[in-house]
């Protein structure tokens, strides 16, 4: 079992913004960043007060890495027009 924590954050216009931290796991890291994409990064992209941030610096590189593959994208709810 693989596990990562992020820290998802949420603004609005008129309060100040909320943080909640975010234990994501998976059987593998695969498996862990496509549950990143679909409940984090692909679900707020067009929200612009929202965001999420590693805690491990490590997986930001590896995650955009990962995401760059048009399989992962595409099979995950990304986009593709």
């Amino acid at each position: 079992m693989t596990q990562i924590k992020i820290a998802q954050t949420h603004g609005r216009w008129d309060k100040e913004p909320r943080t909640i931290e975010v234990v994501i796991t998976g059987e593998d890291i695969n498996e862990v960043y496509a549950k990143v994409f679909r409940e984090h990064d692909n679900r707020y992209k067009y929200c612009n007060s929202s965001f999420f941030k590693f805690h491990d610096e490590a997986h930001e590189s590896a995650y955009y890495e990962w995401r760059k593959d048009p399989h992962n994208y595409a099979s995950n709810g990304g986009d593709m027009w």
